[in-house]
């Protein structure tokens, strides 16, 4: 993007729009890492398990991406990121209460609702080529999370 480019679109409030999108998403996967972390020991050793530790690390590469291109937005996190680290905390620990399909089919839930997001964001926001690229990838990370905890309920 040429300087012209970032000026027009700061013009616009284009970069508000995007920098606001990309503080929403890295929240977001701050709060999915801290779910699965929560998560996993429910599973004890299981492969159900392993797959938790796979998810939550893939989370993880989101809120890296997520944080790059909000920086090379001009951005920054969001100063209630925290907030949403202890709401993915209880977020975690309630369906425990429930059991393991309660675990899964809420995880389900929070993924759909991610795969919504991130399909509305890529249809709304002007991101940049790269950020673009990103979202897309992680949107399709998301939806085979959902695969994952469905295939993983079936095998309870």
């Amino acid at each position: 993007m040429s300087s012209n480019d970032f000026c027009v679109r700061c013009y616009n409030g284009s970069m508000d729009q995007v920098v606001k999108a990309l503080r929403k998403l890295h929240n977001l996967e701050t709060m999915a890492v801290q779910i699965y972390r929560v998560q996993i020991g429910a599973f004890g050793g299981s492969e159900v398990a392993e797959k938790l530790v796979a998810a939550m690390e893939n989370e993880q590469t989101h809120i890296d991406s997520f944080y790059e291109s909000l920086t090379r937005s001009g951005g920054k996190p969001s100063p209630l990121r925290h907030l949403f680290w202890i709401v993915g905390k209880m977020a975690g620990f309630a369906p425990r209460l429930l059991g393991k399909r309660m675990i899964l089919k809420g995880d389900i839930a929070f993924e759909t609702k991610a795969v919504k997001d991130y399909s509305k964001m890529l249809q709304e926001i002007p991101f940049d080529d790269q950020t673009r690229k990103i979202t897309e990838k992680n949107l399709h990370d998301e939806e085979r999370h959902i695969r994952t905890w469905q295939q993983a309920i079936e095998s309870l």
